[in-house]
């Protein structure tokens, strides 16, 4: 009886988890949507209430966030000299989306480029390997 419950209860969950994440604003083509994003990211963070999209859209950030570490983690080998950043071993997302927030704050003629270029311009002037 609890297996098919089960059974039953994981294609739901599923769908309903999905449908979230695939409401979330994301354009990956550039960062103004993902800066907006990682800022909703901070706020929900530091207690605001968000609304609900607004939510969806901060756990986009950190959910990219989250994959582009552990993509890099994964491909980096070697020494650290190789490595595009090193990052502390108790770093947390939010000193993470804060170095990317403060990149582009200082850098806004850069929004326009690929997400991904500007996380590693960003991580690797936070966190340089020494």
């Amino acid at each position: 009886m609890k297996k098919a419950l089960l059974i039953l209860l994981i294609p739901i969950i599923m769908f309903f988890g999905f449908n979230r994440i695939s409401n979330a604003e994301m354009n990956l083509n550039d960062g103004n949507t993902f800066l907006k994003n990682c800022k909703l990211s901070l706020t929900g963070s530091g207690g605001v209430r968000l609304n609900e999209q607004d939510l969806i859209n901060s756990e986009g950030c950190t959910s990219y966030l989250n994959g582009f570490i552990d993509d890099h983690n994964l491909e980096t080998s070697g020494t650290p000299a190789q490595w595009h950043f090193c990052l502390p071993p108790h770093g947390t997302n939010q000193q993470y989306i804060r170095a990317f927030i403060r990149y582009m704050e200082q850098n806004p003629k850069k929004l326009h480029e690929n997400v991904q270029v500007l996380l590693f311009s960003s991580l690797s002037k936070a966190f340089p390997c020494d």
